[in-house]
């Protein structure tokens, strides 16, 4: 998969928004669904299933993961996921064939 999200060290804008789509490229509805992330770097966990928040609605719904400082604070490259788990307690990873890559960019000072 080759979805990049890039953000400098330190910084805690712009949050980090997703869309989920299905194999047809539906929209995913998360109505009633929770949504969490996670990101990893060299087999260390950074943030560790935390909750999103839910935005929009129909084909506009998408979560929204606000960083801390401290999740963005090492630069690096990571790898990172969302965890749907659906009103009906199913659980889908997303995405499912590989991971979003965070890069996060060195400060100057």
């Amino acid at each position: 998969m080759s979805d990049q999200f890039f953000i400098k060290q330190g910084d805690t804008s712009p949050a980090i928004r997703r869309q989920f789509f299905d194999g047809a490229g539906n929209v995913i509805p998360l109505a009633g669904a929770t949504v969490l992330f996670s990101m990893a770097r060299n087999g260390v966990t950074v943030v560790d299933r935390q909750p999103c928040l839910i935005t929009g609605e129909g084909d506009e719904v998408a979560a929204v993961y606000p960083w801390k400082a401290a999740d963005t604070a090492k630069a690096g490259t990571y790898r990172a996921e969302f965890e749907i788990t659906y009103d009906d307690g199913a659980i889908e990873t997303v995405p499912n064939d590989g991971y979003l890559q965070i890069n996060i960019a060195e400060q100057i000072a």
